[in-house]
C-alpha cells in the first residue's frame, strides 16, 4: 500500500509536470491529481526538489527499460538504434509534441539552480550517454562501424543531437527536426 502511494505521487507528477514543466506544476495539483492526502506527499519526499530527483530515477529507468528492450530485437545494432529513436519519436508524436524529453525538460528548467538536481541530471544524461553507446559498442563488435570509433565521443555526440531535436520538435510541434537529426546521425555520422 504504502509503495503505491508514493508511486501513485510519482506518476501524477510525471504527468503533469512532463507537459507544465516543473516550476509550474504545484504540490497541490499532484496530490489532487494522484488521489492522495497532503501528508502522504512529506512521508515519502522531503519537498519538491527531491520529487524531482525522483523523477529524474522514474524516466531514466523507462530509458533504459526501452533501449533493453530495443537491445533484445532480433536487428543489427544500427536498426536497433534507429528503432529506439523511432519509439521515442512515436512517444513525442502521441504527446503532441507537449512533454519531450523529462531529463532535459529538467535540465533546463532547473538544472542551474540546484546542485544536487545538477547533479543527479548530469549523472541521468551520463547513463543515457552510456545506454546509447551499447548500441554503437554492438555495432563495432558487428563490424557495422569502423573499430576506430570512440564510441562514448560519438554516444555524447548523438544524445545532445537527439535532446535537441527533440527541443525542436517541442516548438516546431512537427516532426521535422527529427527527421533530419535522424538523417544525420544514420546517413552520415554512423556510415
Amino acid at each position: 500500500m504504502k509503495t503505491e502511494t508514493k508511486e501513485k505521487i510519482i506518476q501524477a507528477a510525471f504527468g503533469i509536470i512532463h507537459k507544465k514543466g516543473f516550476n509550474n506544476t504545484g504540490i497541490q495539483e499532484i496530490l489532487k491529481t494522484a488521489g492522495v492526502p497532503k501528508g502522504s506527499f512529506y512521508f515519502y519526499f522531503q519537498n519538491k526538489d527531491d520529487l524531482g530527483l525522483h523523477l529524474t530515477d522514474y524516466f531514466l529507468a523507462s530509458f533504459i527499460s526501452m533501449a533493453d528492450e530495443t537491445l533484445k530485437t532480433n536487428k543489427s545494432p544500427i536498426a536497433q538504434l534507429r528503432l529506439l529513436f523511432d519509439q521515442l519519436l512515436n512517444n513525442c508524436e502521441m504527446a503532441d509534441f507537449q512533454g519531450g524529453c523529462l531529463i532535459g525538460n529538467l535540465a533546463q528548467e532547473s538544472g542551474g539552480l540546484n546542485d544536487k538536481f545538477r547533479v543527479k541530471l548530469n549523472e541521468a544524461f551520463n547513463v543515457m550517454q552510456g545506454k546509447i553507446g551499447e548500441f554503437l559498442q554492438n555495432a563495432v563488435s558487428n563490424n557495422e562501424l569502423p573499430e576506430t570509433t570512440d564510441v562514448n565521443e560519438t554516444a555524447g555526440f548523438i544524445l545532445s543531437g537527439l535532446e535537441g531535436a527533440i527541443l525542436q520538435m517541442k516548438v516546431a510541434k512537427s516532426t521535422e527536426p527529427f527527421r533530419v537529426f535522424n538523417h544525420f546521425i544514420f546517413d552520415k555520422v554512423l556510415k
